[in-house]
């Protein structure tokens, strides 16, 4: 079930970032030199804000959660999806193509039109990093996102 829910250090940035929840799977607390720890949903209820903050307080946050605050509160998304080798070059010709990796592309919506976001990272559009697995291009897409909504903030 662990595989469901966003790393450590991506809650604990998006918590800083504005993401305030309820997640309802608790959280994490993490001490300075410490790998951080669950706490129940009882432990994060029953926590102020400044104690959250002081602990390294971090919710629990599936991944569904966080690319769906990300739409809605940011109208940010991330779309992940396979990379093939000439993918639109003479389709008629091959019958199969090279798998490559896994990709992502960021879009904002923007009243009527979706914008596709500059950035560095995985992804086509002349980029040629690509990830072995859909958890590692996800992950890498999740990161870009908060790493957008920091850099608008700053």
């Amino acid at each position: 079930m662990d595989k469901e829910f966003i790393p450590y250090a991506e809650a604990l940035a998006l918590y800083k970032i504005g993401y305030q929840r309820y997640s309802g799977f608790g959280g994490w607390l993490k001490k300075q030199g410490q790998k951080p720890r669950e706490i129940t949903t009882f432990e994060e209820l029953d926590m102020t804000i400044e104690e959250k903050d002081h602990h390294g307080y971090a919710p629990r946050i599936l991944w569904q959660q966080a690319f769906s605050w990300f739409r809605e509160k940011h109208q940010l998304y991330g779309v992940i999806s396979i990379q093939f080798e000439n993918e639109y070059e003479g389709m008629e010709e091959k019958e199969f193509f090279e798998y490559i990796g896994y990709v992502f592309d960021l879009e904002q919506m923007r009243k009527d039109k979706i914008d596709i976001l500059p950035y560095v990272g995985i992804g086509t559009g002349g980029f040629d990093i690509s990830a072995d697995t859909y958890e590692e291009a996800q992950l890498a897409c999740l990161q870009q996102l908060i790493k957008l909504v920091k850099d608008d903030r700053s």
